[in-house]
């Protein structure tokens, strides 16, 4: 991925040769029909330089690009018509403009590259117009955010002319886009980190493990201006950076949490803001177990954590009454006291009741409805959790979080779910826009259920796909002790033991060439025996293979996983014993 900022239009460069053309069109009917072709071709080139979004991409990616560009319109469509049954007072148009924006630019984009009518075009050019100028009109967006957009969308429509199949040029018609275009050439410097946002914005719609290129342009936007949404963004990549290679096992790292402290401290009002704030507070307290410790949390500072559950308390309140209609808000202070809080700690009434708002609010959202399911699955209710899961994939195919939670709540029963997971795992017409690791999870999980049917030869075929498409998939073999105790798998036939003993019959049948990829396989599963009998030898208890000991996985959320960065005010300190790590960090000496 291409770090750099994106090409702009500069004044130097363009306004001579756009000149020399508005001057060389006035006689554009003493021309030879050579000449003019000359003239559109070296005006396709200069427009096509700055307003091509693939340009932003290496070379590699724009050849994947161009391979999955239709799939990837597909996405976005459908994220442009969730958008779109929205009224302007949502809570969410009026908290997050800029990303929906962004959106349906990248979305115009692709309708232009992929050779749509001009006419059509134009139609919902005007239509994405209409929407930036409304959002405008309520203040939701600024004047020069306003003026950003637009010089992008004249762009487009130029970059839509000459694209489109013509016998001849209308030089009449192309002067008018070219002193369009004049009108934004010198814009401002908010203006500018439009033109930065939409570049992020798109290349994380093309590829959703681009944290590292998002991260460069994020840093170069806030360098231009500063709001809370940008900086939303870069928290929210750095999340999903954490997420993608760890899970939930991960707590926030020290970029994550500076990212949120520092937006809450210049934006505490702003109700995504503060709600992601209360996220980050109770994930890094997950795995606490000292009660009576002094934290410290940026400029907070409590005397144990009993006083950070009461903050939350507070804190989570005080956001809903902010913005009490938003899916968000809702749906994040449920998932805090239902899923990322120690269990002691939970409040599953205040989750339930949070969700029924956003569901009330906003009854066809996907995202309310897995949450929903969740809770369902917390309280051993199977099926109302698949009738959510369900109806929540329908509203939005996108949604892999709910796909996984289907998935583990069919496999409950995998002979009576059979025909429903095998649709599921066919329904891969978004798969183009999922990145690696949800690829590889998927085949991991086509591998348990061929086990589950006695075909271990293709188990460990879609298991040696599943490493092959990204190596820490096995990884789920370490999970299977928490699918037995969250969705009720079968503990009596899927056991490390049992799937470790059924791979070496098999193993002797394969080649040399996925021999090590299944020797691999075989290693985690040993590990995770190993874990498992450390575990439930500390408790007394019988591990999940048949044997005593066992590991943590499977016990909750949670997880594994305990290192963690700390440092510059923005992590946890704990008060008893803090130490300086790596550049000066503050770390809980677990690193």
């Amino acid at each position: 991925m291409t770090e750099e900022i994106p090409k702009k239009i500069e004044k130097d460069d363009l306004e001579g040769l756009l000149t020399d053309f508005s001057s060389k069109l006035t006689t554009s009917e003493n021309l030879l029909e050579d000449k003019k072709s000359l003239l559109l071709e070296g005006l396709k080139t200069q427009i096509k330089s700055y307003f091509y979004f693939p340009n932003w991409l290496n070379d590699n990616e724009r050849e994947k690009y161009n391979k999955d560009k239709k799939a990837l319109f597909s996405v976005l469509t459908d994220k442009v018509e969730d958008i779109s049954s929205m009224t302007m007072e949502d809570s969410e148009v009026k908290n997050i403009p800029m990303e929906i924006i962004c959106k349906k630019m990248c979305h115009l984009f692709l309708y232009v590259d992929l050779g749509n009518p001009i006419d059509e075009i134009r139609d919902l050019l005007q239509k994405s117009m209409d929407f930036v100028e409304q959002c405008e009109d309520r203040k939701y967006i600024t004047k020069s955010y306003t003026e950003g957009f637009y010089y992008l969308f004249n762009g487009l429509e130029a970059l839509a002319f000459i694209q489109a199949p013509k016998d001849h040029v209308s030089f009449e018609e192309l002067e008018i886009l070219i002193s369009k275009m004049k009108d934004y050439i010198d814009i401002s410097l908010p203006s500018q980190s439009v033109v930065l946002a939409v570049k992020q914005n798109f290349i994380g719609q093309f590829d959703k493990e681009a944290y590292s290129a998002q991260l460069v342009i994020l840093d170069q936007v806030l360098k231009l201006d500063v709001n809370p949404e940008y900086m939303l963004w870069v928290y929210q990549i750095w999340r999903y950076k954490r997420r993608a290679n760890w899970g939930n096992w991960q707590p926030p790292g020290v970029e994550e949490i500076e990212a949120i402290v520092d937006a809450v401290n210049k934006f505490p009002d702003h109700p995504h803001v503060g709600m992601a704030f209360c996220n980050v507070i109770a994930e890094s307290i997950k795995d606490k177990h000292v009660l009576n410790t002094p934290l410290v949390f940026g400029t907070l500072s409590f005397r144990n954590i009993q006083d950070v559950i009461e903050f939350l308390h507070s804190e989570t309140r005080r956001v809903l009454s902010m913005d009490p209609m938003s899916v968000f808000t809702n749906i994040t202070a449920a998932e805090i006291f239902q899923s990322i809080l120690q269990k002691k700690f939970h409040n599953l009434n205040f989750a339930k009741m949070c969700i029924e708002r956003a569901l009330l609010f906003h009854p066809n959202s996907s995202k309310a409805n897995v949450r929903m399911g969740m809770l369902s699955l917390t309280n051993k209710d199977f099926e109302d959790a698949t009738k959510y899961f369900e109806f929540a994939l329908e509203s939005d195919p996108r949604n892999f979080p709910c796909f996984l939670e289907l998935i583990s709540t069919y496999f409950r029963n995998v002979m009576e779910n059979k025909e429903n997971i095998i649709d599921l795992f066919n329904t891969s017409s978004i798969a183009a826009t999922w990145g690696s690791a949800k690829l590889g999870t998927i085949s991991w999980f086509e591998g348990i259920f061929h086990y589950a049917c006695d075909d271990d030869k293709k188990a460990i075929e879609a298991w040696i796909q599943a490493y092959l498409k990204h190596q820490d998939s096995i990884l789920l073999f370490k999970k299977i002790g928490y699918y037995l105790h969250r969705y009720g798998w079968d503990s009596s036939s899927l056991s490390l033991s049992l799937i470790k003993s059924r791979i070496e019959r098999v193993m002797q049948t394969k080649d040399a060439k996925t021999e090590f990829i299944v020797l691999k396989i075989l290693n985690i599963l040993n590990e995770g025996l190993k874990e498992e009998k450390a575990y439930f030898s500390r408790r007394g208890g019988r591990g999940y293979s048949g044997g005593r000991g066992g590991s943590g996985f499977g016990h909750g959320d949670r997880g594994r996983g305990s290192s963690r960065a700390r440092g510059h005010g923005g992590g946890w300190r704990d008060g008893n014993r803090s130490h300086e790590g790596k550049d000066g960090k503050v770390s809980d000496g677990q690193d």
